[in-house]
């Protein structure tokens, strides 16, 4: 027997006042989705258990049978594998977005969903010209999505950062990294350098430039999250005994 799963993350949405109150899927033509639900079953599915952060991470990971509490160690280092970026034992990977920051402002965490090719010129830019520790590399993903990994890390904490989608309209000032022990504190402020630090790489960039130019935001400061060290998971075929294969937008499945 072979199954199909479609996972429409991020597809509820929210009500908008142009269509009625109605979410986007509400109002969108969808007879197969309706056919779907019309013939099939219906029920609720709890994939984030107690004690974690909602997200893409941890919800498709347990979609998929594998329990986050054990094995989801954040969403860097999963993306980062989907690039096939090398990570070591003691090496952390944070995802990475290139956001729009404005007057202190954390204004887009997207930087209105920046080309992947526009961004690419910001992240070697980074690797090139920003002044860090050699233990730090930059890697350039999709669109805003890239990577910043630590190399070496010996902290047994992994600095958190808040989530940038999470923090739309608020002061950059008050929501840097924050260790959560003093081991961790200069991993912390290094964090914190960083992003401040990237906007004087980013900020006249050409790149930029032209955007502004053209009406859009500028990609104009990092923003790392979700860092974790690489996760040992078996894989599907190992824990199930089938094969599968995935088609995905985004490197996190």
């Amino acid at each position: 027997m072979k199954y199909l799963l479609i996972v429409g993350d991020g597809m509820a949405d929210y009500p908008v006042s142009e269509l009625g109150n109605k979410t986007p899927l509400q109002a969108a033509n969808k007879p197969n989705m309706d056919m779907i639900a019309a013939k099939g079953r219906s029920g609720l599915l709890r994939t984030v258990p107690d004690g974690l952060t909602p997200g893409s991470g941890t919800a498709i990971l347990s979609v998929l049978g594998y329990d986050p509490t054990r094995y989801y160690s954040g969403r860097g280092p999963f993306e980062a594998a989907a690039r096939n970026i090398r990570l070591d034992r003691n090496d952390v990977a944070y995802r990475c977005n290139i956001i729009t920051e404005k007057d202190g402002i954390l204004i887009d965490y997207s930087a209105d969903h920046i080309t992947s090719s526009e961004a690419e010129e910001l992240i070697d830019a980074l690797e090139r010209e920003m002044e860090k520790p050699d233990d730090v590399e930059f890697f350039a993903g999709l669109s805003y999505r890239h990577f910043l990994i630590l190399r070496n890390y010996m902290h047994k904490e992994i600095v958190e950062c808040t989530f940038p989608h999470d923090a739309i309209g608020v002061e950059i000032s008050k929501i840097l990294p924050r260790a959560n022990s003093e081991e961790a504190k200069s991993a912390a402020e290094l964090l914190s350098r960083l992003i401040l630090d990237s906007k004087k790489v980013l900020e006249n960039h050409p790149v930029n430039v032209a955007r502004r130019r053209s009406g859009k935001r500028p990609g104009n400061m990092i923003w790392p999250w979700g860092g974790g060290r690489t996760p040992s998971l078996p894989t599907f075929k190992e824990k199930y005994g089938v094969d599968a294969a995935v088609i995905s937008a985004v490197d996190l499945v």
